[in-house]
């Protein structure tokens, strides 16, 4: 079978238009169609499309959407194990992280890596968890320090659990709540609130938190700084909720609250690795770092 038949495919169906896929890759538009004809053959005569009059638009078939969805898991497979063994000569750690991940575990392990001369090994690439997650899938990276709002369950790739932690809510020391310890989360519907861009797991906390309470957070500003953000809550220009894990023990200015409702989102915080990936000596040490830090 073509992988280039089933990319043209994949295409197709996204793009339901025969010569929008074919400019995407640069080919005839018969080139497509042949590719598709190839398919079909190729699992014995079943039509993957149908097109039941000329200006109608283009169908996929129930035998077509069982292609479509083994063949994006296909070709992003193929295109990480490229991508895998042209690096596997390398012993450089292709490392992702979040910001509170970062924050929260890498420097212990950044000191023992200067100790051991190898922080000069490591590549980093800094994003919300979502895309530290697709950019291991393709390939991208090798190593992901993140955290989700729910478990990792997905076959491609090994998830090791470092931890599980509470949100918390955090307000500036000159805020009437600063008087309290405890607060129910619909307590803070006047609240202006501080938080992360929409790609980080303390949006969707707070949104979730704030579908449990019934109410429509007023955000006033979002970041991807947690310096900044932690910054502005200390001036009381807004109030916050974080992971635990994102709230230093020292918090000079803050403080912080516990929720006390029967609703709880948990930050689940995973070093996580393609199945696949077949570490050096070098990388599996770094592995091991996490492991007993």
């Amino acid at each position: 079978m073509n992988t280039k038949d089933l990319a043209y495919f994949c295409e197709l169906v996204d793009q339901k238009n025969y010569t929008a896929t074919a400019k995407k890759f640069g080919v005839s538009q018969p080139t497509i169609t042949l590719a598709i004809q190839r398919l079909e053959r190729e699992f014995g005569g079943v039509p993957l499309l149908s097109q039941p009059y000329p200006r109608a638009g283009l169908q996929i078939t129930r035998a077509g959407q069982v292609l479509y969805h083994q063949a994006k898991i296909m070709l992003r497979q193929l295109t990480a194990t490229r991508t895998e063994v042209v690096h596997a000569g390398e012993d450089s750690i292709r490392l992702g992280f979040s910001p509170v991940t970062g924050t929260a575990r890498f420097p212990a392990v950044a000191e023992k890596l200067l100790q051991t001369n190898m922080l000069d090994d490591l590549v980093i690439r800094e994003a919300g968890s979502h895309q530290l997650l697709a950019e291991l899938r393709a390939g991208k990276i090798d190593i992901a320090l993140l955290a989700t709002l729910d478990p990792i369950a997905d076959p491609e790739l090994k998830a090791t659990l470092l931890a599980v932690n509470p949100f918390r809510v955090i307000v500036s020391d000159h805020h009437p709540l600063a008087q309290v310890q405890k607060i129910h989360f619909a307590d803070l519907r006047q609240e202006w609130f501080i938080t992360m861009m929409h790609h980080y797991i303390h949006t969707h906390a707070l949104e979730a938190y704030s579908a449990w309470a019934q109410f429509t957070p007023q955000v006033v500003y979002r970041t991807a700084e947690l310096s900044l953000l932690r910054a502005l809550v200390r001036r009381n220009v807004g109030v916050s909720l974080l992971a635990e894990t994102a709230i230093p023990r020292e918090t000079m200015g803050i403080h912080v609250l516990t929720l006390t409702d029967r609703f709880e989102e948990r930050s689940y915080m995973y070093l996580v690795t393609r199945r696949s990936y077949v570490p050096t000596k070098r990388q599996a040490f770094f592995l091991s770092l996490f492991q007993t830090d």
